[in-house]
């Protein structure tokens, strides 16, 4: 998803939520490990074939989105090779790559009166990106992807609308990083041989697991890594809200205690006009809501978590129990406590990224 060509920045080249073609190989790296999988869908069921998890030393890689992040880079090539060794993929080369979160800053963008030309389009979405981030589009890498607009609106106001001009409104998924940062990454991935045909931050990837979920439900993707905060809604399976912070771990429960309050207040209820990012509490887009819409499930990555049962995710279920009536409490599916079949020492958790970009290539009923 993140590509270098400015004139390419609005093109439908990839479409993360709408069946992409992806590699059926992908990895992720974090600041820890090194996490590679290669999976197919087969009778209705994602079966992993091969798999990998491969521990960085502390100090290999520093995640961030400015400055260097590959701090040693002969440790990070021996254990890229390593994890491919073990994987059996050594000589495969395409690959869908998922980057540190705390390298890539994530959007919902909404808006009005979109222009049609496309170098028009680029410039707005550009002019928007280099507000919310504070460096100029020239030191980024920005690919957006156009987003359907779902409107809920009565047969009468239909009618009406179709009296009244209508401003043209888009919604974009928005992905921006250093240009310098991602070159640094993809250096290392051509030494070791690793073509990325897709390359997007692991949060987003682990969004693809939202694609499992029933169609008609509202859901949430609770990623943390590091000090990397992402809270991820989807709606009818497509992306409806972002917040994505840089958040201390002992201030994380309060982050998210306010985006449920705010789903609540603003995204659960009918009759919203859209609101643009700059607007809501952090980088947040939100669109015209249907009736009814309800939270139901909750999908919770903790890349900080090692140890099971998770204080935390007892915590946000406390939380869920206080904030929702009883009837309609979400379900809370803690990723870190489910192992993987085939390796009873690898939890899902560790292998949601990689695992997320190609259920989401994947057609779920």
């Amino acid at each position: 998803m993140i590509r270098r060509g400015f004139s390419e920045l609005v093109e439908r080249v990839r479409v993360f939520f709408t069946a992409p073609v992806l590699p059926p190989t992908a990895l992720a790296l974090r600041s820890r490990e090194i996490a590679l999988v290669e999976a197919r869908r087969r009778r209705g069921r994602l079966l992993v074939r091969r798999a990998a998890v491969e521990p960085l030393a502390e100090g290999v890689l520093e995640p961030s989105f400015e400055g260097k992040n590959v701090r040693a880079r002969e440790p990070l090539l021996r254990a890229l090779e390593r994890a491919r060794e073990k994987a059996g993929v050594r000589h495969v080369r395409r690959w869908a790559v998922a980057l540190p979160s705390a390298i890539c800053r994530l959007f919902l963008l909404d808006l009005e009166d979109a222009p049609k030309a496309k170098d028009e389009l680029a410039s707005m979405i550009a002019w928007k990106i280099e507000r919310l981030v504070g460096l100029s589009a020239s030191e980024l890498t920005i690919v957006a992807q156009c987003l359907p607009w779902r409107s809920h609106g009565t047969s009468a106001e239909a009618r009406s609308s179709k009296r009244e001009a209508i401003p043209r409104r888009e919604r974009f998924l928005t992905v921006a990083a250093r240009t310098d940062v991602l070159a640094a990454y993809e250096e290392v991935f051509q030494e070791v041989g690793v073509h990325p045909g897709f390359l997007i931050p692991n949060n987003l990837a682990e969004s693809g697991w939202m694609m499992t979920l029933p169609s008609d439900e509202d859901a949430l993707l609770v990623s943390v890594e590091g000090d990397w905060l992402t809270l991820f809604f989807t709606r009818h399976r497509e992306p409806l809200a972002v917040r994505a912070v840089h958040c201390e771990p002992e201030a994380m429960l309060d982050e998210i205690h306010r985006t449920l309050v705010y789903y609540q207040d603003r995204l659960s209820h009918s009759g919203l006009e859209p609101s643009s990012s700059e607007s809501t509490p952090s980088e947040t887009g939100s669109l015209v809501l249907e009736r009814g819409a309800q939270l139901r499930a909750i999908v919770v990555v903790d890349h900080n978590e090692e140890e099971t049962p998770s204080s935390f995710v007892r915590e946000v279920e406390a939380l869920c129990t206080t904030l929702f009536p009883g009837n309609a409490t979400p379900t809370v599916y803690f990723l870190n406590e489910h192992p993987l079949e085939q390796e009873a020492s690898w939890r899902l958790s560790q292998l949601a990224a990689p695992l997320g970009m190609i259920v989401s290539s994947q057609t779920w009923g």
